[in-house]
């Protein structure tokens, strides 16, 4: 900064100052553009020289022509009533931005309606809704959202811009009128004029990129949209273009962004009018986005039914099998009812309408099974429609196969088919004993039921053909499994995707465009998000994941959010790992050569048919492999039981009638105990489960005798491994961690944040004349002895680059502490503790909790991360997961640091299930 009251000889003070400022606004973007505490450049954040964005073939390109990876999240709220972006009453805006960036993400979508930007809104409920940011109150909402898109785009963000609906509401359903980009009360004029305005309010910002016409356009009611039809009313094609040109007139570098049609995932019909290739405004433009949840996949959905019946399907054929196997007697029997008609005799009804069921639900399963693949407006309805059906259609063989087994137990294993006993158990109470002398009975029974119950005319179709009953039930099972196999694969997943972006990927009838996967999220670590992310990275597809949010809305949870309802600690680490793996892979790749390879790829569909015929060899590998050694194993356990029931395998421990009751109780004991190791098994492992989780019992037990012996072998060669590393680190230097996390209360500084709330001290915090740290009432918050030599070392020993430094606290007032850490200053150079410390996890919780999600988002194992901390319990929490932790009951000392760093590589001892970290005590 100049002087005050600087003159230079020769030139006036006011053009001086306007050439320093030209100077300055030059210079520093080009120098600090976007780096992190360290100084290192961000690889993940688009540099200003690569602004504007446009498009080449298939991908997002920068100035210099090399791939630009969109990886955004979606950050919505001012689309609904309550007008501003959720999180904003427990999270500043700056906090937010800084937070996404945090987590490795270089893209905004901002969703928002047409209702803020043309009416004269308010904020409902301000003091609640910007409790976080005071300055914002007073504010209307489009200016609220001014401030979040300079707070995103001030920290590199790139953004694109998202009308997400007319009138102010939660998206999205077929029947909320707004399925299309006009509505009664906002025709398409206004929806025109909608786009300029936001636009232009945008257009002197660079960073705010791309701008999304409407979001998931789909019928609006029984209005179905169309793609190149020519009708003005639903043809989306003629009104992308007329938006399109509307926002190119306010900024002619933007990127627009068009929807596919039926809730944004039809993209396949882009080939009848190819608007980037028609429109010369939209050549270099264009990015085609859809959307792809779990209940829009009928594969996905088909194979959670199946996998969630299995198990229950197979006890009705175990009972069955059991039953057949014990009943030794002969076919001829002799009933006490009146003799049924021969066709029903042959063939009850029971019988017929199982058999219907069954027949139903192959239908079902094939209709959906060509929707799911042909991507039709249909396509949308069928998942749901199938489970809703599929579930009746399990509940009712349920209750008819319940009934015939049942009735065939009772027949087996009891004497109510006779008649004189169900004379004895259905006679009134009150009636004098016949001439049979018997018993009233404590409990009466309608003989009605008796008959039903017990009824041999039901259970003699069974008795007569029991081989085929049997093997018509295995081979049920059999094609369960391999459909269930097939459902679960990547391959058909893929076939669904395919159908409704493969011309834009494949270039089959249409120039290659970027499609953007601007929607897709979950709350459950399963077979569709597996996949979705596995498509993403093969096809390398930008994406926007939803969402960010911590909160749905006020006090109500978004479980896909990616942050916790405080809008900033993570919720699902192992869901930001995906992404990561994903990102890590493209960031920045040089588009040439992507080019190069997809116009190889794109002269020739023999690959695609090769994938094919390849899926189709998985799904037989897998039947070779996994469910023929099953079924074999299930045989081989029945085949035992029906030797011991009939006394052919002699079993000491076992007497008299014990032999024919010994195999029905270890059959259900065995597939009990299991399924229950089977699924401590899986928790252990912390890893997703595979395809047609807790299928069968036999696979259980296949299963855990696998994981024993290959598990075995593995384990020894991770020790020669773990031995090997270890001998060459005594014969070089120490290694370093790859992460320190620190506690903060009692560990950095004390007094701890709620003793000063006891005090009712706290914030604001600032230093006194004699550099103290003081609250606002004057108490002292003083940093522990080694804490400054320590954090001074970290920051500036180029043996510590590439370090990431982090905290993990469980302060009682997470606020104060922030402002401690942007407040207190480091060495020489004052730098403050926040501009070293990447990673912040302030939260109630566990400790393993906040080491989980810091370890996920520095990408390194628990054996190279060091942990400080005054609790011994918090130490040996942490310690379980590999972690190294010291116990320092005073606080982060000279001594601690450099004794602790000194420890390091710590000796660990492997078990089976775990590995447990050293604890080193400084007590």
């Amino acid at each position: 900064m100049l002087p005050e009251g600087f003159q230079h000889p020769s030139w006036p003070s006011k053009t001086m100052m306007a050439v320093w400022r030209l100077l300055v606004l030059c210079l520093v973007p080009a120098i600090c553009d976007f780096q992190d505490h360290h100084g290192e450049v961000r690889e993940w954040l688009v540099p200003s020289q690569e602004l504007p964005l446009k498009t080449r073939g298939r991908y997002v390109v920068g100035k210099s022509g090399r791939r630009v990876l969109l990886a955004c999240v979606n950050w919505y709220g001012a689309s609904q009533r309550q007008m501003v972006m959720n999180g904003l009453d427990n999270q500043p805006a700056s906090v937010m931005a800084s937070r996404i960036v945090e987590l490795k993400f270089n893209c905004i979508r901002l969703p928002f309606s047409l209702e803020m930007v043309l009416d004269n809104m308010s904020v409902p409920r301000p003091e609640e809704m910007l409790a976080a940011n005071p300055e914002l109150l007073g504010l209307s909402p489009m200016e609220v959202f001014d401030k979040t898109v300079t707070a995103l785009t001030n920290v590199g963000l790139l953004v694109i811009l998202n009308n997400h609906v007319s009138s102010a509401v939660w998206c999205c359903s077929g029947n909320d009128g707004e399925g299309l980009w006009h509505t009664e009360r906002y025709p398409e004029q206004e929806w025109l004029r909608g786009l300029r305005l936001v636009a232009r309010r945008y257009s002197k910002n660079p960073r705010v990129v791309g701008f999304d016409l409407r979001n998931e356009i789909r019928a609006n009611g029984a209005i179905l949209p169309t793609w190149g039809s020519g009708d003005v009313f639903t043809d989306w094609s003629i009104a992308a273009i007329k938006g399109a040109k509307e926002v190119l007139k306010e900024q002619q570098d933007l990127l627009i962004v068009v929807s596919g049609i039926h809730f944004g995932m039809r993209l396949s019909e882009v080939p009848n009018r190819p608007i980037h290739e028609e429109v010369p405004e939209l050549h270099n433009r264009t990015v085609y986005t859809t959307h792809f949840y779990y209940g829009w996949s009928f594969d996905m959905m088909a194979y959670d039914r199946i996998s969630k019946n299995i198990i229950i399907l197979m006890f009705f054929a175990c009972w069955l099998w059991v039953l057949l196997a014990l009943d030794r007697e002969s076919k001829n029997f002799r009933s006490f009812q009146a003799a049924p008609s021969s066709q029903e005799a042959n063939f009850p009804w029971e019988l017929r309408a199982a058999a219907a069921v069954l027949a139903l639900q192959a239908l079902l399963f094939a209709i959906g099974e060509y929707l799911g693949q042909s991507c039709g407006h249909v396509h949308i309805v069928s998942p749901p429609a199938f489970v809703v059906l599929s579930s009746w259609c399990f509940c009712i063989s349920y209750v008819i196969w319940t009934r015939i087994l049942v009735a065939y137990t009772l027949v087996l294993f009891t004497n109510f088919r006779n008649k004189d006993v169900q004379w004895r158990y259905s006679r009134p109470r009150d009636l004098p004993d016949d001439t049979l002398q018997m018993p009233v009975p404590a409990l009466t029974i309608p003989r009605f039921t008796l008959a039903m119950c017990a009824s041999e005319s039901l259970v003699q179709p069974l008795r007569e053909r029991k081989r085929f009953y049997a093997t018509a039930a295995l081979l049920l099972l059999l094609l369960l499994v391999v459909v269930g196999q097939k459902c679960g694969s990547y391959n058909n997943f893929r076939g669904e995707l395919d159908a409704c972006l493969g011309p834009l990927l494949s270039g089959e009838g249409v120039t290659p465009a970027p499609v953007w996967l601007s929607e897709f999220g979950t709350d459950v670590r399963d077979n569709y998000f597996n996949n979705i992310m596995r498509y993403i990275k093969e096809n390398e597809l930008d994406f926007a994941y939803w969402s960010i949010n911590g909160e749905k809305r006020l006090n109500e949870s978004e479980t896909y959010g990616l942050l916790q309802d405080d809008n900033f600690a993570v919720r699902h680490p192992w869901k930001l790992e995906m992404l990561h793996d994903v990102m890590r892979r493209s960031w920045q790749k040089d588009v040439i050569t992507q080019i190069t390879q997809f116009q190889t790829s794109v002269a020739t569909t023999a690959w695609s048919r090769t994938q094919r015929q390849q899926g189709r060899k998985d799904v037989r590998g897998e039947v070779t492999g996994v469910v023929l050694p099953v079924l074999a194993a299930l045989a081989g356990w029945l085949a035992i039981m029906y030797g011991i029931q009939h006394s052919l395998i002699s079993v000491p421990f076992l007497t008299g009638n014990q032999y024919e009751y010994f195999p029905i109780i270890a059959t259900f004991v065995a597939g009990y105990a299991v399924i229950v190791l089977e699924e401590q098994t899986e928790i252990n492992k912390a890893r997703p489960r595979k395809a047609m989780p807790a299928m069968l019992t036999a696979t259980s037990i296949l299963t855990l005798v696998t994981h024993s012996v290959h598990g075995s072998q593995r384990q020894r060669k991770r020790l020669q491994n773990l031995q090997r590393k270890g001998k060459r680190k005594t014969q070089g230097q120490r290694a370093l961690p790859r992460c320190v996390v620190f506690d903060l209360d009692g560990c950095l500084w004390s007094p701890e944040m709620y003793e000063l709330s006891w005090d009712r001290g706290g914030a604001p915090f600032n230093y006194d004349a004699e550099g103290l740290m003081r609250d606002r009432r004057g108490c002292v918050i003083s940093l522990h002895s080694g804490v400054e030599k320590a954090l001074n070392e970290l920051a500036t020993d180029k043996k510590w680059k590439g370090v990431s430094v982090a905290v993990a606290s469980c302060c009682d007032v997470p606020p104060w502490a922030f402002e401690l850490l942007g407040k207190f200053e480091i060495g020489p150079s004052k730098m403050k503790m926040n501009e070293l410390i990447a990673i912040s996890q302030i939260h109630k919780g566990s400790k393993q909790g906040h080491l989980r999600e810091i370890q996920s988002v520095v990408g390194c194992n628990f054996e190279d991360m060091i942990f400080f901390d005054n609790e011994p319990g918090n130490c040996q929490n942490v310690a379980g997961l590999g972690v190294t932790c010291i116990y320092c009951p005073d606080g982060v000392t000279s001594r601690v640091w450099s004794t602790g760093i000194e420890v390091r590589p710590c000796q660990k001892t492997y078990r089976w299930w775990f590995c447990q970290g050293r604890l080193v005590d400084f007590e």
